[in-house]
């Protein structure tokens, strides 16, 4: 841990399912912090309605961020 940082839980939705890979949803987090670790239905693709992704961030209790993105152009 880092002074001023924080570890929490960030749950993604709207991932499309051509993205559903470690990196690019490192990728989609990185506007908000750090990916430290990705739920276990992550990896093993058992459940793809949404991502839970455990992050270091030093943003404060609430955060509710959306994040357009273009992957594979």
């Amino acid at each position: 841990m880092q002074p001023g940082n924080r570890l929490a839980w960030l749950q993604c939705w709207g991932v499309p399912l051509h993205a559903w890979n470690i990196e690019n949803i490192s990728k989609i987090v990185a506007a908000v912090g750090e990916m430290v670790e990705v739920d276990d239905e992550v990896e093993k693709m058992q459940r793809i309605d949404r991502a839970r992704v455990l992050i270091r961030t030093p943003r404060g209790p609430m955060i509710q961020h959306t994040i357009t993105t273009m992957i594979n152009g």
